[in-house]
């Protein structure tokens, strides 16, 4: 299964996007805390209400977070009927992140229909967005960071746009 995903990601290796421009990825230095913090008292400034957030270890199916990893899940209305669901996690290292998000994005990959799916692996990170009628899933890993947004509802593209700009105005601030 490793070798599989290993030839997946080396199938599609393109040099270097800015990935960390479209898909927002904070610096390896800054703690998790830090950032956690400051997402949690600015999603509202972009249109987000904190409905509850939670330490997870896991994105379950089997995808438990390397020890030393840390991570929270966030639960977010926006608008009247959209909601989401963001996870973000700080791995120990930027090869376990890279590890895992590629093993993330291949494993999901294969559960999807592939209209609608548009992915990208890297030496330094990679993508995946899905969207379908109302609701877009996406994840991006790289760094030492890792990512995974499932927005559902009518403003979902709107509500993914802005997420992503707050997560890049947070690390800039």
């Amino acid at each position: 299964m490793l070798s599989l995903m290993l030839l997946g990601a080396i199938i599609y290796l393109i040099p270097s996007p800015k990935i960390s421009e479209e898909w927002p990825l904070p610096p390896e230095e800054l703690p998790f805390g830090e950032l956690s913090s400051k997402l949690s008292s600015a999603f509202q400034s972009k249109g987000f209400l904190l409905l509850g957030y939670q330490p997870v270890f896991s994105l379950g199916s089997g995808f438990d977070f390397p020890l030393g990893t840390e991570a929270y899940l966030y639960s977010l209305g926006y608008g009247n009927d959209t909601f989401a669901l963001l996870v973000i996690s700080k791995f120990p290292s930027s090869q376990s992140s890279l590890q895992f998000g590629a093993r993330a994005i291949s494993e999901v990959r294969g559960r999807l229909p592939s209209e609608g799916i548009k992915y990208l692996f890297t030496d330094e990170g990679g993508y995946l967005v899905f969207n379908d009628a109302n609701q877009t899933l996406s994840i991006w890993y790289g760094r030492s960071w890792f990512f995974e947004v499932l927005i559902n509802g009518s403003e979902h593209e709107e509500a993914f746009s802005s997420l992503k700009s707050l997560i890049l105005s947070t690390i800039r601030s």
